[in-house]
């Protein structure tokens, strides 16, 4: 099957919805919907995530969501229980809110490296490095094409998806 399709048993639950995790309570605390071919405006999703203050996990990276992330950040720093977000690989503008960030661990944001983000491993994520998972956003190139170290590079996505 491909888990998208309602099964017939009138028990079923969000907890069995594809990418759903739930706690031993049936509280939603897990989204992973990672290169699903997810497309819209995050501040929308944004504000239905907001009505699961259960959430720990949200990995919706390489998908085509769009929008602006500081009112997605916004709304998701009301979500207490929030630990991991990874947003990755879609087109989405802005910047981290401040909210956010004091919520969240530095370790526990990642967003593309055009997104501003006092709290995510920028240094870490977007530094460019000699490997062939790395690519200049400019000019498509590896990093030994470049003198100046202001060029900004991203690692590729290898699940498909760009």
């Amino acid at each position: 099957a491909d888990g998208w399709s309602e099964p017939s048993s009138a028990s079923y639950t969000s907890c069995d919805w594809f990418g759903v995790s739930c706690n031993y309570m049936s509280e939603v605390t897990d989204i992973t919907l990672s290169n699903n071919g997810l497309v819209g405006d995050i501040s929308l999703v944004g504000t239905i995530l907001l009505q699961i203050p259960t959430l720990e996990y949200i990995d919706l990276r390489s998908n085509g969501l769009t929008g602006d992330m500081h009112a997605f950040s916004v709304s998701m720093a009301q979500v207490s229980a929030m630990k991991y977000l990874d947003l990755r690989f879609n087109d989405i503008e802005g910047s981290v809110s401040n909210e956010l960030c004091v919520g969240l661990s530095q370790a526990n944001v990642l967003v593309n490296c055009s997104v501003e983000c006092s709290c995510c491993a920028h240094e870490d994520l977007c530094e460019c490095s000699n490997t062939s998972d790395w690519v200049s956003i400019e000019f498509g190139l590896g990093c030994d094409g470049f003198e100046e170290p202001q060029f900004r590079c991203d690692l590729l996505d290898t699940s498909g998806m760009s």
